[in-house]
């Protein structure tokens, strides 16, 4: 532990208020950069669909509309679980070790989910599990992509905002769950009010996240991919 540099606070640029001006500063450059707002988004909405899946929506899908068992239904959600764990360090390796990009790593796992989710939509009651287990498996992994939304835009930044930055995006992260869980049962609700969990209602939200992150991955197209590129 040690004291304030030689000659004090004001040495570190007025203190407290130094760093609250210096902290807002950084926020104005932030809020000014393209690419931030479309990371934001991306986040946004990938976890957002990603979380409602998994803790609300995935057990009703399964087992009211596909027919399968509690325990048929709690193996498909492990499966889906068990692609977030072990995608995590696979695309981080991808990434750094393989293909050293961050960007089309993001842009590729995104277009597939969007494929996985409408494929899912495709599906008629009856879809075993070894149809579904493929599919689970594959979104968890893909969704784990969302690792390299955080190193992306640390790397699109000045060292000294990389936190700044990094909060600001896992603030959308969060938004995106409280959005779709709400949203997704709304949707439903609104479209198939006398089924609003029967088969039809799963695929029209089904298909709608798919166009989200179908969507999404054609707007990060418009990211940079890294500090040195706008330099």
């Amino acid at each position: 532990v040690s004291d304030h540099p030689e000659g004090g606070a004001g040495a570190g640029g007025g203190g407290s208020h130094g760093r609250t001006v210096q902290g807002l500063a950084a926020l104005r450059v932030l809020f000014k950069t393209r690419d931030y707002w479309i990371i934001s988004v991306g986040t946004c909405v990938r976890y957002g669909i990603l979380a409602a899946f998994q803790v609300l929506w995935a057990g009703p899908y399964l087992m009211e509309t596909m027919g399968l068992s509690p325990l048929a239904a709690g193996n498909m959600i492990l499966l889906l679980n068990l692609g977030l764990i072990t995608g995590g360090p696979l695309w981080g390796c991808i990434s750094d070790r393989v293909l050293k990009t961050r960007k089309w790593i993001v842009i590729l796992c995104l277009g597939l989910a969007a494929l996985l989710t409408f494929v899912m939509g495709l599906l008629r009651q009856g879809a075993g599990v070894w149809t579904l287990g493929p599919l689970f498996l594959g979104f968890g992994l893909l969704g784990a992509s969302g690792g390299l939304m955080y190193t992306h835009i640390k790397e699109l930044v000045p060292l000294e905002m990389a936190g700044t930055a990094m909060t600001g995006i896992n603030f959308f992260t969060m938004m995106g769950p409280a959005v779709f869980l709400q949203g997704w049962g709304y949707f439903m609700q609104a479209l198939h009010p006398e089924a609003s969990r029967g088969i039809e209602a799963f695929q029209a939200s089904l298909f709608a996240c798919a166009a989200f992150l179908g969507g999404v991955s054609v707007l990060y197209l418009f990211t940079r991919e890294r500090e040195a590129d706008i330099r």
